[in-house]
């Protein structure tokens, strides 16, 4: 009987640690052992801890050449994502090897660690290795470069889809639950619903009480805003372009107001304070006033009354350089060129952090889950949508939605925009300790409370929903915008 000690190391980041089943196999050059679950009396894999676990095996496995590791949901807790930091192997010989891993690890993924000892590629002398440096060069291109689709020669490929299924074997080398079931459910009339209230754009959606009488849209409505000498026809005919999506964020932004960007009022102002199933509203809202208590407290700490506020230059300086860069003096937005009292504060930093962490990640992070297929989010079409009803088949559909080249270029793009970084930084931790009031630290701790129990109670929602709604679960809020 040979035994070889495992000391397993979790980062000590926020929600690190995890439920979930771990389990690890170790390969030799004499063969390999079992696959045996890292488990001790009581919790396993808790943040920021060190666990020591033994490994027996009949025979010695020879030199370590690979760690497997795997990990199993735990009863039927929603995912847990797990981050390993490395495992220290004690061979029977007395030799420790380090196998190190620093990322996330998700739930059924299978992650192989080769020893912390650099070697080049001609170093290789054992095809297990060799093996397994091919497969991690091919995934890692795969994702940054997309090689998975250079290799099947499409991107860059004017061709047109012959088929839905085509698509569907095209786009096999990343899913996630989500993307599978828009896969499936693109086309219910239902699911199209939802996702104005719970999908990447839950911004759009007001409360319509009486359609217009002039619904239809004529040349005469559009020709104040029309180019001279260009129709409503010709302005239809593949979309903004780039010119045009510049002047779109231009005019939008002249109208941006601050109350559009403070979520309470913004969903009293759409009429949506009512409507059933709207995850979005529910978890913002609650995200909303745990930012805003959290603010109110540290602000209040500093700000002990309005004339602290009014003769702090460089908040006043602050503000009005927002104003006047960031809106361009535009008195309408409702922005203030200054602050007069410690409400104000309190308002402006709740509507900046919630708008880079909580919105961010409500129209970002699910952009491979609804848009890596194709037909749900299109970026452009080829042909007119149509404007009878019964005259579109799949046929027309195919031939309307982007060639295979351009689909393959926007789920590339989709991918990278909503990837999860390794050092990622969830809402409310702060690694770097920049303050060493004890009231501050107390302040942080209630706020992380907060966001643990917001994030439980998202996770209990969630086992009730066909379509799980987790954009606004605070461990997967990213603390800022980081692209």
């Amino acid at each position: 009987m040979a035994e070889y000690k495992l000391e397993v190391t979790t980062g000590d980041m926020k929600y690190a640690g995890t439920w979930d089943h771990i389990y690890v196999t170790l390969f030799g050059t004499e063969g390999q052992s079992e696959r045996t679950e890292l488990d001790n009396f009581g919790r396993d894999h808790v943040t920021g801890t060190t666990g020591t676990y033994t490994l027996s095996t009949n025979l010695s496995l020879g030199k370590l050449l690979l760690l497997k590791v795997e990990k199993d949901p735990f009863a039927i807790l929603p995912e847990d994502e797990w981050y390993l930091s490395k495992i220290v192997v004690t061979t029977p010989e007395g030799e420790a090897l380090l196998f190190p891993c620093y990322r996330w690890i998700s739930r059924g993924e299978l992650v192989e660690l080769r020893g912390g000892r650099a070697l080049k590629g001609f170093e290789e002398d054992h095809p297990l290795l060799i093996d397994h440096r091919e497969k991690e060069l091919i995934l890692r291109k795969s994702f940054y470069h997309g090689l998975e689709l250079k290799i099947k020669g499409l991107l860059g490929s004017a061709e047109k889809w012959e088929s839905i299924e085509d698509m569907k074997k095209i786009f096999w080398w990343r899913k996630t639950t989500m993307s599978e079931y828009v896969t499936e459910h693109w086309k219910d009339d239902d699911f199209y619903g939802f996702q104005f209230l719970n999908g990447l754009n839950p911004m759009v959606i007001k409360r319509c009480s009486a359609l217009p009488p002039n619904f239809a849209v004529t040349e005469e409505m559009v020709k104040p805003f029309l180019k001279d000498g260009s129709s409503l026809q010709e302005e239809m005919k593949t979309s903004l372009g780039f010119d045009g999506l510049t002047e779109f964020m231009r005019r939008h932004l002249s109208e941006t107001t601050y109350s559009s960007l403070c979520l309470p009022e913004n969903i009293t102002a759409r009429g949506l304070e009512s409507i059933p199933n709207f995850y979005y509203r529910d978890d913002g809202l609650k995200l909303w006033n745990i930012i805003n208590s959290f603010v109110k407290a540290v602000v209040e700490y500093y700000y002990p009354s309005d004339s602290e506020v009014c003769k702090d230059t460089e908040l006043q300086n602050w503000i009005s350089e927002i104003f006047t860069h960031g809106f361009l003096g535009n008195k309408a937005s409702g922005f203030s060129a200054g602050f007069h009292t410690v409400q104000e504060v309190i308002k402006f930093i709740t509507m900046v952090i919630f708008t880079v962490t909580g919105q961010h990640s409500a129209v970002n992070n699910g952009q491979f889950d609804y848009f890596s297929w194709p037909p749900n989010g299109p970026l452009l079409l080829r042909k007119p949508p149509p404007t009878t009803k019964g005259q579109s088949s799949m046929e027309t559909i195919l031939e309307t939605l982007p060639n295979v080249g351009e689909a393959i270029n926007f789920v590339v793009l989709v991918c990278l925009l909503s990837e999860n970084y390794s050092d990622m930084v969830p809402i409310g931790a702060y690694p770097n300790e920049r303050f060493h009031e004890p009231a501050i630290k107390q302040m942080m701790k209630e706020f992380q409370a907060e966001l643990s129990y917001l994030s439980e109670t998202i996770a209990t929602r969630n086992l009730q929903l066909e379509i799980p709604y987790s954009y606004l679960d605070p461990p997967l809020i990213e603390n800022s915008i980081a692209i």
